[in-house]
Formats: C-alpha cells, sequence, structure tokens
C-alpha cells in the first residue's frame, strides 16, 4: 500500500516493526483490510480513509458477533481523537440489533462526536445511596 514517493503513515504508539498477524477474515475486502491494518499500525500506508476503516471495523465486529456476543465498552469518550470517535460512531449507528452493544461514557458536558445514538444520563449516588452500596460490599467480604 503506498509508494516510496508517499509518506508512511501510522498512529502514535506504534512500532514501525509492527509485522504480527492480527484479526480480521481473510474473506474481507482487500481495501477495508489495508485501511484497518494500517489504522491500528500493523500495515505501513498513508492515512488511510475512515469510511473504509468503519466498514471494516463493523464487518469484523459484526463477523465475531456470530460466534458470541460482543459487549464493546468505551470509555472517557471525550478523550478519544476526533477520527476515532467518529468511527466508532459510525459502527454503533450501523450495528444490527442483537449480538453486538456498544456503550460509551461521556463526561458531562463534554463535547462529543456521538450524535445520533441514543442516549441514558446516569448520575452519581447521593451520600445516603453510597454509604449502603459501601455498607453492604464490607458486609458481603465479612
Amino acid at each position: 500500500m503506498g509508494s516510496s514517493a508517499r509518506p508512511s503513515w501510522r498512529p502514535p504508539g506504534c512500532s514501525s516493526s509492527a509485522s504480527r498477524p492480527w484479526p480480521g477474515s481473510p474473506g474481507s475486502p482487500g481495501p477495508q483490510h489495508e485501511a484497518l491494518g494500517t489504522a491500528v499500525g500493523l500495515l505501513d500506508g498513508i492515512a488511510p480513509d475512515r469510511f473504509l476503516v468503519g466498514l471494516a471495523v463493523l464487518n469484523l465486529l459484526s463477523e465475531a458477533a456470530g460466534k458470541q456476543p460482543i459487549l464493546c465498552l468505551v470509555g472517557d469518550e471525550q478523550w478519544l481523537d476526533r477520527t476515532s470517535a467518529r468511527i466508532l460512531a459510525f459502527v454503533a449507528q450501523r450495528l444490527a440489533a442483537g449480538s453486538v452493544v456498544m456503550v460509551f461514557a461521556v463526561r458531562e458536558g463534554s463535547d462529543h462526536e456521538l450524535t445520533g445514538l441514543t442516549e441514558l444520563e446516569i448520575h452519581g449516588l447521593d451520600d445516603a445511596d453510597s454509604r449502603a452500596l459501601l455498607e453492604s460490599v464490607l458486609q458481603a467480604c465479612s
């Protein structure tokens, strides 16, 4: 992928010598396979199209969910880079009901890229409920 005239792109923190095998269907479309491999730093190349990366992630999750249900937890979504957040939102919007569930935690008041997804606001416990929970855990440990 890419020629010697084009700069090689890698996500921050990825080793340039990454050559280990990575998950993916051998039958998945080549461009999606290459886009995902480049996005996670396992293949060299220019920055991949986020649409292809999103399709690759969607296909990968859908394939894996055929074997067992999958829960994807994304904590602190506000700390994701914009491209990653948009890719995950793209995937979440297109998942068919069933074997894959995506849960995003977003700090209240934070800007995020998750527009169009179902939201459930969860607030912290008040002091009385916090004490009751702590006491129940401590009693269970004794």
